[in-house]
């Protein structure tokens, strides 16, 4: 093969097109995710081939979720460090990319990481970051993982009250969520916590109906973990012949996916059914594998159920040296665990306790706020009604004097500027005395009150209607171009004592005279308007008492 040709196999493909190599990219990352249930090795390898491809085709927003599945599968290999790494560069990518829940589920994961390497308060103070960033963006499956965390982080501390608490609320809110493998983690998790409390019964329920689930989604890393919760449930039962059945499925699933910690659990839990039906062969096979695989591993829970169990072994096969030295290792450990537990509930008390106290102040202040809120609506509520008591005529609610003449003075420079002509009417009813006096001032009142309504319909949405004082009433007409548009409103507005007013039961008629100025003809100022207007109006008036005056004898 010539050099040439072998350059060209060596070649980088061109770039795709944009969407194209997007969706490629997704799609890769969806099937990396979905093995990390099923080959976590796997799910490294494709990852990281998935960083390689939007590197390559400039995709870069894919890469946050290809970071956070490869630290996810190296943090099922236990390198919690090298995960922990990981995940906070997928976090900070998916903040610069404004993929705030995708963060959030890389420190949901890195919270898991500080828990599993001791460092419980880290842990504490991140998860409920976590909660409280999934509640302020409505993040309902970053809820859900925090709560689920907490509820982890409780029960090993041997907290299992807390633990299952925290455990049932994470329940409930997966309930919210169309997500059936998440579904499966929360109640899993919720199964373990209930069967370390002692709880065998609800435990084993709520595991066998996960296993289920997890089978028929083709979950089989989780159906494997499942199943060792199944197996301490049923061993807690007495029911050894079912968990020794199921122990063989979970045994199976750890070998084949390279599960360490899995297998070394399965172990323990085949050495404990063992010892209890007293077969000796396999009881010290499982021991002697699972206490090798304990100590490779460094997880000292695993260790001190080994020594624990052998211990008990060697001392009813009459090896007491033996057990004394499995019973002297398991004492320091259980000494430096309950020293680890002390210390890591020191750090989640110091953290709950000021999460607590940033609560009681976040709702003090939230409280301080909504009382502000109110006062401030009540005092916005009082401020309009006192200026709506001060603009506006208490009887009849319609512009008082004042208001009226101001905003007159306001239309007439918006008149002046724009070359409109406006209308100024004056209006006083006829004979209101007589009807106060023989019919009364309830009366006198309503009848203000709805010839107020009946100007306030003749008249356009423009227009303003005020009352005067006592029997009088102003309307000023805006927004005109002829003064034949002025004459047609003071028609209008002179029909309203066409029809009969009907007033507590009785019908009356009441009259009224309307005078009018027109701006600019007959003056360049409210109070030349006014005058005319006032003028116009009492002429009509003596004049309907000319036409009404009985002729001489």
């Amino acid at each position: 093969m010539s050099p040439s040709r072998r350059l060209e196999l060596v070649k980088p493909a061109s770039p795709l097109r944009r969407d194209i190599a997007l969706a490629e990219a997704q799609k890769m990352n969806g099937e990396a995710e979905k093995l990390l249930s099923i080959d976590p090795q796997q799910a490294r390898k494709l990852a990281r081939s998935a960083l390689q491809f939007s590197a390559h085709h400039g995709v870069l927003e894919t890469q946050p979720q290809s970071r956070f599945i490869e630290g996810t599968a190296i943090s099922l290999a236990t390198d919690f460090g090298l995960a922990a790494e990981v995940l906070q560069t997928a976090a900070i990518e998916a903040d610069a990319l404004g993929q705030t829940e995708l963060a959030n589920r890389c420190r949901n994961g890195i919270a898991t990481m500080y828990e599993r390497t001791g460092e419980y308060g880290k842990a504490c103070e991140m998860l409920h970051s976590c909660l409280s960033l999934s509640l302020a963006v409505a993040d309902i499956k970053g809820q859900c993982r925090a709560l689920t965390n907490l509820g982890n982080l409780h029960a090993r501390m041997e907290d299992f009250e807390r633990a299952v608490a925290l455990l049932e609320e994470a329940a409930e809110v997966a309930r919210r969520v169309d997500d059936s493998l998440l579904a499966i983690t929360v109640l899993a998790n919720l199964a373990e916590a209930l069967v370390g409390s002692g709880r065998y019964k609800e435990g084993l329920a709520i595991g066998l109906a996960c296993q289920r689930d997890a089978l028929a989604g083709g979950y089989r890393l989780q159906w494997g973990f499942i199943g060792a919760i199944v197996v301490a449930a049923l061993i807690g039962e007495g029911d050894l012949n079912e968990a020794s059945r199921v122990l063989l499925g979970v045994r199976q699933t750890a070998e084949d996916l390279g599960e360490r910690d899995l297998l070394c659990d399965a172990l323990l839990k085949q050495a404990e059914i063992a010892q209890r039906e007293g077969s000796l062969v396999d009881l010290d096979y499982a021991l002697s594998r699972a206490l090798a695989l304990a100590e490779s591993l460094g997880i000292r829970q695993f260790e001190l159920r080994a020594h624990q169990l052998s211990a008990r072994a060697r001392a009813s096969q009459g090896d007491y040296r033996a057990a004394f030295e499995h019973q002297s290792r398991e004492l320091a450990i259980t000494n430096e665990l309950k020293e680890q537990i002390i210390g890591r509930k020191v750090q989640v008390l110091a953290v709950e306790l000021s999460v607590a106290q940033h609560q009681r102040r976040a709702d003090e202040e939230k409280q301080r706020s909504e009382e502000l809120v109110e006062l401030n609506q009540k005092l916005t509520e009082t401020l309009a009604k006192a200026e709506h008591y001060a603009s506006h005529d208490s009887l009849t609610a319609l512009l008082n004097r004042r208001k009226f003449l101001a905003l007159t003075e306001e239309a007439l420079a918006k008149a002046a500027a724009a070359g409109d002509i406006l209308g100024l009417a004056f209006v006083d009813l006829d004979g209101f005395k007589q009807i106060n006096d023989d019919l009364g001032h309830d009366v006198g009142d309503s009848l203000l009150v709805e010839v107020a309504r009946r100007l306030k319909h003749a008249v356009r949405g423009c227009d303003l209607v005020a009352r005067a004082g006592g029997d009088e009433f102003m309307v000023l007409l805006r927004e005109l171009k002829t003064s034949t548009e002025i004459g047609n409103a003071v028609e209008r507005i002179g029909s309203v004592f066409d029809s009969a007013f009907v007033l507590g039961g009785a019908s009356i008629m009441a009259g009224g005279s309307v005078g009018h100025a027109i701006y600019p003809f007959d003056g360049e100022t409210v109070t030349a308007l006014r005058i005319a207007a006032d003028r116009a109006m009492y002429a009509q008036k003596r004049t309907r008492r000319l036409a009404l005056r009985p002729p001489a004898a």
